[in-house]
């Protein structure tokens, strides 16, 4: 069985990146205090600061060997309240894509919600629209 070749990219609020560039080959750790688990045809994984809410997270199938490859994105997060919380997606990706993900609190459950990043920005959008509607 040949292992997915898949890479891991987080992404923060302020635009700094952690992962493999692939234009230098080198793990990039620009979030202070992420870790970065590397580049491996296994399992990656980064750890981000606690101070660090507002990110997303990209998993890219640019090297993969299959035309479509199967993976898990499993999201673990602790609140201000210290309680962990922990979401988990089993999802497939087409050779050659890269599907973003914008982990979050939501505000009407408590619970971590892993949306699309599209899903993500048009709940926002909706959001604004509302409010700015609502002045």
């Amino acid at each position: 069985m040949v292992t997915p070749d898949l890479d891991l990219h987080v992404y923060d609020g302020e635009g700094r990146y952690v992962g493999i560039n692939y234009y230098t080959n080198e793990v990039e750790l620009e979030i202070p205090g992420a870790v970065y688990s590397g580049d491996s045809n296994t399992t990656e994984w980064i750890y981000l600061p606690p101070n660090v809410t507002d990110y997303y997270a990209v998993v890219d199938a640019r090297d993969a060997h299959l035309p479509v490859e199967e993976y898990q994105l499993t999201i673990t997060t602790l609140t201000p309240d210290n309680e962990t919380l922990q979401a988990s997606l089993n999802e497939t990706i087409q050779a050659g894509e890269a599907e973003f993900w914008a982990p979050e609190i939501s505000p009407e459950t408590g619970e971590l919600v892993v949306p699309p990043l599209e899903a993500a920005i048009a709940d926002e959008l909706e959001n604004l629209t509302a409010t700015i509607l609502q002045r």
